[in-house]
């Protein structure tokens, strides 16, 4: 069984002369509950080109200490996360699903050996006034060796880690603070390295200049790597310079083919990371992995008429298809906050709660493991492949090879706000057409919403598929108005103008969304009575939610009509 976890910890240079560890007896708060002695013995790998070490992934297998086994270290939504493996029978051999969660980044490339670390730890544990484990103070001794070069480096340093990421923040920040000043006292000074992997393979700078280490070339032939200063990265919001150029240089875009990749790119290299936190099952995760996917299909939506549908229906049939493979495990998420939210949740007995709270996390369960094999699938793969391509080497029509970025932008944005309004207009035929009059509780309570999918071709259901449209369409404007705002190709008047058409789609797949959500958990519920009904279990607790889920259901389709102007 592999576990994940988040890790937050801070380095400290230890004092080069010998002297011993800090003194932890006297720590305000917090009392030593054990120290132990331990060996420990890393092997760190990664491919040969070091695409984990590229995007800040490390691989190891360590023998000893009270976490052996195989762990793999992440950065994810600004924090720190660690997925462990048990050590195999074969002590040496790695795991198929250590493999498995990092594919995303490394293909089929062979992981192989990239350093060996051994070091003597001296590890105390600290606990609070009520005894309860608070933090753990590392002393460490490390020799390393990085295979590539044959380069040994030895150092020491201290480390403090929180024993639980969960702990509050006040018991966290205390923690941190008064063991910095004992530290501190001892002779510790700030760490020039993120990760012992880092200096190990002599990318710790400061480290090797104090140490007269000569620089070395990479062996691979200049790759960056994770501490690289002149790593390629993707450009954020709001980095309009650096993302006005594919790799994000600075430099003008110099063409509408320039900004087909300007635009594609920070989402591409956003997807090997976002694939291992979901198969790693980070929070928001596959949230994020969604948006990404959808992101790049809303691009290649506006550049429909600019670009051979040759070249791009096959990616954004794929990514949807992606997207609906993730969705499962993402509704679930978004029904378990809708249930919980229902006034009348907290009023129910623990065991209903207990009932409906096991059955979303047995489906949550088998959903995740659904959108872990498609991401593993021959078919995503080719999609990516694809999608490289096509940032790699993009072609317009002849019609719009000469067009200037500029002009492009403002064909994408026109087409997909075009999509918008026509989409408008259909969702407020259909609630005409569905002949209940005027918006207000009244006509929407008769429209009959809580139908089973016999009834899928009730009127209130053709409404609510039209305004589902209504919010794909909103999202597609709003993910590529961003994607256009951050290249900083638009002229001060359309960038003006895109953003408040951003501004007003968002809003409008906000209302939309919740709209939806509400519906999908309606559904669920009803489901879940099913379910229940079959285990001859109670029920009760399912209608009463259900009662509530079809009210909320209905005001949130008024505010969802109103938003489209029927």
């Amino acid at each position: 069984m592999s576990k994940s976890q988040l890790e937050i910890e801070k380095k400290y240079e230890a004092p080069a002369d010998g002297t011993a560890g800090p003194d932890l007896e006297d720590v305000p708060g917090l009392s030593v509950a054990e120290v132990q002695d331990q060996e420990l013995d890393a092997t760190y790998f990664d491919t040969e080109a070091r695409d984990l070490l590229a995007r800040k992934v490390a691989l190891r297998r360590r023998r000893g200490g009270h976490d052996e086994g195989w762990h793999v270290k992440f950065s994810w939504n600004g924090a720190r996360h660690e997925v462990h493996f048990p050590l195999l029978k074969d002590r040496t051999g790695m795991p198929r699903a250590v493999q498995s969660l990092v594919s995303g980044l490394t293909g089929e490339a062979p992981l192989v050996p990239l350093a060996h670390l051994a070091t003597h730890r001296r590890r105390t544990l600290l606990e609070d006034e009520r005894g309860e484990q608070v933090v753990e103070v590392c002393d460490d001794d490390v020799r390393a060796l990085d295979h590539s070069t044959g380069r040994e480096r030895a150092w020491r340093e201290w480390e403090v880690e929180l024993a639980d990421a969960g702990l509050p923040a006040e018991v966290a920040e205390h923690a941190f603070s008064v063991l910095d000043e004992a530290l501190r006292k001892a002779g510790a000074a700030e760490s020039s390295s993120v990760a012992k992997i880092a200096r190990a393979l002599g990318e710790d700078r400061a480290f090797d200049e104090a140490a007269d280490i000569p620089g070395e070339e990479y062996p691979t032939g200049g790759k960056p790597t994770a501490e690289d200063p002149s790593r390629e990265k993707p450009a954020g919001k709001g980095s309009r310079d650096e993302a006005a150029t594919p790799g994000g240089t600075g430099a003008p875009v110099a063409n509408g083919a320039a900004l087909v990749t300007a635009l594609l790119r920070p989402h591409l290299e956003e997807l090997p990371v976002l694939d291992l936190a979901v198969r790693a099952d980070a929070p928001d995760a596959v949230h994020q992995l969604r948006i990404r996917m959808r992101s790049i299909r809303s691009i290649l939506r506006g550049l429909r008429g600019s670009m051979p549908r040759s070249l791009s229906e096959g990616i954004v049939e794929g990514l949807r298809s992606a997207g609906l493979a993730l969705g499962e495990e993402r509704d679930l998420e978004v029904i378990r906050k809708e249930i919980e939210r229902q006034s009348a949740w907290p009023g129910l007995t623990r065991a209903a709660r207990r009932e409906l709270e096991d059955l979303l996390e047995e489906e949550g369960r088998a959903a995740h493991r659904r959108a872990v094999a498609h991401l593993g699938s021959e078919e995503h793969r080719r999609v990516l492949e694809e999608l490289t391509a096509l940032v790699e080497e993009p072609r317009l029509r002849r019609s719009v090879a000469d067009a200037s970025p500029r002009k492009l932008g403002r064909r994408m944005v026109e087409e997909l706000e075009g999509r918008v309004r026509r989409r408008r207009e259909k969702a407020r035929a259909a609630w005409r057409k569905a002949g209940a009059g005027e918006v207000g509780p009244e006509a929407v309570a008769a429209l009959g919403l809580h139908v089973g999918a016999e009834e899928d071709a009730a009127p209130g259901r053709k409404v609510l598929r039209r305004l589902h449209d209504v919010r794909k369409a909103a999202k597609s404007l709003r993910y590529a108005a961003e994607a256009l705002e951050a290249t900083g190709v638009l002229s001060q008047k359309r960038a003006a103008k895109v953003d408040a058409l951003r501004s007003e789609a968002s809003a409008t797949q906000s209302v939309l969304g919740r709209l939806m959500d509400a519906g999908a958990a309606q559904d669920w519920l009803e489901h879940a009575a099913r379910t229940l009904q079959r285990r001859d279990a109670d029920r009760l607790a399912v209608g009463i939610l259900l009662g509530g889920m079809a009210g909320e259901h209905e005001r949130r389709l008024e505010d969802g009509l109103r938003a489209v102007g029927a």
